[in-house]
């Protein structure tokens, strides 16, 4: 789940891949636009570059296929279960749980100032692929009579956009009533959205790349109250929760930094390490 605040880290994060990865093995897009690759200078960039890396491998491309197939186990057993004959709903988050978001990552890696205006843009270009697996089961859960809802962190000034790439990529109810993003002035918690769809449907499956593109019992910002959280929601998981990997970007990174803002490149460092190490 990327969101436009997330691009100002994303630039320093990536840059130094280049000197790892020939451009052959990026999008066509960031070859488009950036004549000449850039490095970053900044230490923490190295720390980013074995993740990212891991997601365009094609272990995260079996992961992803997993994870629909799993999906697609639970959303049927679900629906012959049905015998009441509820409205189904599957709720899924969009960046890096249906759609791949790494064609703008390598734009940025050439050279592109990573911004929330760049992120824009990278959006209306239309370049994004689905992830593996994506498009056939949510279009199962429409043709089985169940609704899908897309439910986002992208900002309104990329929801028509956004609704132009789902029905380009061929995801099934690319509809504005279909599509909850993060409206001007709402909090980053996508509950009240989750409620929303439980009005009259009922959900029978979440997915996403962060805890919470499930539930708001795994806000707590400290890694190990979130691992607590997790282990109290052990039965969820392959059950309602459907978790895609991401291991480039997220909530968990925020909970090692326990979510301060402004802190040096060596307090972070620290703070790394010492979550590495797991000693106080």
């Amino acid at each position: 789940m990327r969101t436009s605040k997330k691009a100002k880290w994303t630039a320093s994060v990536m840059a130094s891949m280049v000197l790892l990865v020939p451009a052959a093995g990026y999008a066509e897009s960031a070859q488009q636009t950036v004549d000449s690759p850039a490095l970053s200078s900044n230490p923490l960039v190295e720390q980013k570059v074995a993740g990212t890396l891991w997601l365009k491998s094609a272990e995260a491309r079996a992961l992803s296929y997993q994870a629909f197939n799993v999906a697609k186990l639970m959303y049927d057993k679900a629906l012959a279960e049905n015998v009441k004959k509820e409205k189904l709903a599957v709720v899924v988050d969009i960046d890096d749980t249906i759609i791949d978001t790494t064609g703008y990552t390598a734009d940025v890696i050439f050279g592109l100032e990573a911004s929330g205006e760049a992120w824009t843009k990278w959006i209306q270009s239309q370049v994004a692929v689905p992830l593996p697996g994506s498009v056939e089961f949510l279009n199962h859960v429409v043709e089985t009579g169940g609704d899908v809802y897309y439910v986002t962190n992208r900002l309104p000034d990329i929801k028509e956009d956004t609704l132009k790439s789902l029905e380009k990529l061929g995801f099934p109810q690319a509809e504005r009533d279909h599509l909850f993003i993060r409206e001007a002035g709402m909090p980053s918690s996508k509950e009240s959205r989750r409620q929303e769809v439980a009005k009259d449907h009922q959900i029978v499956l979440l997915m996403g790349d962060n805890l919470e593109d499930f539930s708001d019992a795994f806000a707590p910002v400290s890694v190990q109250a979130r691992a607590e959280a997790v282990d109290q929601a052990r039965e969820l998981f392959g059950s309602r929760f459907i978790v895609l990997p991401n291991p480039m970007y997220g909530d968990w990174e925020k909970a090692i930094v326990e979510s301060k803002k402004d802190l040096t490149i060596q307090q972070t460092k620290e703070m790394k390490r010492k979550a590495l190490s797991g000693k106080e």
